[in-house]
């Protein structure tokens, strides 16, 4: 582009966003140009981001602003912030644009999120499968690509794998099997604050066989509950 192109470009940016260009405006716009360009003799010595083809005639290495992500957007205010401090004349100017950039990083942010692809996970075992299901899966989810649900679908699991292993741990052999009973919630009452409840009624019972594998089955139970909740899945 030339410079009445950029100066052009700039007006308009500008103006759709409501903001008054300052002063030797135009004088600014070829600064940045210089200090950001490695073959110019302005160059600031670490942002390269423009080419100096001829006089008055630029090109960018970078993308577009408007399509930068949310990080790229953040690494320019942090620039503009330093820049700031730098120089007592253009702090204003310096930190209106860097409140720009961390505006349109927050754009950039929620836009992400909105289009960050979604990796279709597999879904998790039942809770009554044993512990060797439960590992093949964790190893296969951990082998997969970033994904949003990835890192609490890898703690879920690790929850359920911890609660099977001390389902394997033996009993003491004095331990009575059953002191007390209490049912489990039926198909009408399978829900996160019943199988709570019902942990909560369970743990108050004397020690038996029975009253440790209920234990284990409702803390079983409830993680997996929570993990529906989190994600909108039922398995």
């Amino acid at each position: 582009m030339t410079n009445p192109e950029i100066y052009k470009a700039t007006q308009e940016v500008c103006a759709r966003h409501g903001r008054r260009l300052p002063e030797n405006w135009e004088a600014e716009i070829r600064q940045t140009l210089q200090s950001h360009c490695a073959s110019s003799p302005q160059y600031n010595g670490q942002d390269d981001f423009f080419v100096h083809h001829d006089r008055g005639v630029w090109s960018c290495k970078v993308t577009s602003p408007m399509r930068f992500k949310a990080s790229q957007h953040l690494k320019m205010a942090a620039l503009l912030d330093k820049q700031a401090e730098l120089s007592r004349e253009r702090a204003q100017k310096q930190a209106s644009m860097a409140e720009v950039f961390r505006m349109l990083a927050r754009r950039a942010t929620a836009k992400e999120a909105e289009i960050e692809p979604r990796l279709a996970l597999p879904a998790p075992p039942g809770p009554h499968e044993p512990i060797e299901v439960w590992e093949n899966f964790l190893t296969e989810v951990t082998a997969m690509s970033e994904a949003a649900q990835k890192p609490r679908t890898i703690l879920y699991a690790e929850h359920m794998i911890a609660l099977k292993k001390e389902e394997l741990v033996p009993t003491p052999s004095n331990l009575p099997f059953l002191v007390a009973m209490i049912d489990e919630p039926g198909p009408f009452g399978d829900n996160l604050s019943e199988w709570r409840q019902l942990l909560s009624d369970v743990e108050q019972l004397p020690d038996s066989v029975q009253k440790r594998h209920t234990v284990n089955r409702a803390k079983q139970m409830i993680a997996t509950k929570l993990w529906e909740n989190k994600t909108g899945s039922s398995l």
